[in-house]
């Protein structure tokens, strides 16, 4: 019985030690092991990397529709390029798209940068998505479109469009697009999506 309450007694003061009891109180360390184990958690989890693609506007190459769009050499924000769009009236210039993301309810973000001239009315960025449809059966199509907008003669300005897939459900398609409301001459550079994985 004596032999019993040694041990247990060693033991008590063993792990009061090891959280930072001392004489009834608690010294300034008492928080040291639950904070170590935390860490070790925390630093076990592993964080997803969020998926960026790049694309080019040196060519027309990967770009949708060529109908009312060109190539601009002379006026670019990185110096390699822009696409221009030249319109009397409201148009919708289809640009990139991207297939089969492969990542669940994922954030989309397109990152564009954009100039105008002579623009009357105003000039906003569109994101397409396309997921399957619950359970396995058809299709779903969203449509977002940019809170900024281009309007009148603008310098370079960074725009963004983004949509967030709400349910554990893959991208199947994702699209930009650039609406034109009005007339005048708008420059796109500089295309990016990014991928973010929402958990």
């Amino acid at each position: 019985m004596q032999g019993t309450w040694f041990k247990s007694n060693i033991c008590e003061r063993v792990w009061l030690r090891l959280i930072g009891y001392s004489k009834g109180q608690f010294r300034r360390g008492h928080f040291i092991l639950p904070v170590v184990f935390l860490l070790f958690f925390l630093l076990s989890c592993k964080k997803e990397k969020p998926l960026v693609y790049n694309f080019p506007v040196n060519s027309l190459a990967r770009t949708i529709a060529k109908f009312n769009i060109k190539l601009d050499n002379k006026v670019s924000y990185d110096g390699l390029g822009s696409i221009r769009i030249d319109c009397e009236d409201t148009t919708t210039a289809y640009l990139f798209v991207l297939r089969d993301i492969p990542v669940e309810r994922p954030k989309l973000v397109w990152e564009v940068y954009c100039k105008s001239k002579d623009l009357k009315g105003k000039a906003f960025l569109e994101i397409g998505v396309q997921i399957p449809g619950k359970y396995g059966k058809g299709v779903e199509t969203f449509l977002h479109c940019s809170r900024d907008s281009l309007c009148g003669t603008t310098d370079w300005e960074k725009m963004e469009v983004e949509f967030l897939v709400m349910e554990k459900r893959k991208v199947d398609i994702v699209q930009l697009n650039m609406i034109v409301e009005g007339s005048g001459t708008v420059w796109i550079d500089q295309v990016r999506l990014t991928v973010l994985p929402i958990r």
